[in-house]
């Protein structure tokens, strides 16, 4: 019975990493862009790396938990995601954001309020 108990334990610890879905840094149609079209996707990039920011401390939070659970009986320790999915796609997010204001500079576009 343990033994059964134990593999279906691995077997589900596959589950509990995420799949990083990072966004492209350079995309078909980048070059074609208006200034409007530049400046709405910054904010939209701007908007992911936050989101990716918030799921990795969502993430973090999740994976402490679980470590703290898995000291007393150590099941927990199977469920925690060590993908670092979040970071991944952060990175990306930032290097899209990078590529999309050097291509604000290069067209000379009015430049978007920064915050």
């Amino acid at each position: 019975m343990l033994a059964v108990l134990l593999s279906v334990t691995i077997l589900s610890a596959g589950c509990a990493n995420r799949t990083a879905n990072p966004i492209q840094v350079a995309q078909v149609g980048d070059e074609t862009k208006s200034c409007r079209s530049i400046i709405n996707e910054i904010e939209e990039t701007k908007g992911l790396i936050s989101t990716a920011d918030g799921d990795g401390n969502v993430q973090s939070g999740k994976n402490v938990l679980l470590f703290v659970a898995g000291l007393f009986i150590i099941v927990p320790f199977f469920f925690m995601d060590l993908s670092n999915a979040s970071t991944v796609e952060q990175r990306a997010a930032q290097s899209r954001l990078k590529r999309l204001v050097a291509l604000q500079e290069d067209r000379n576009c009015m430049v978007a309020k920064t915050d």
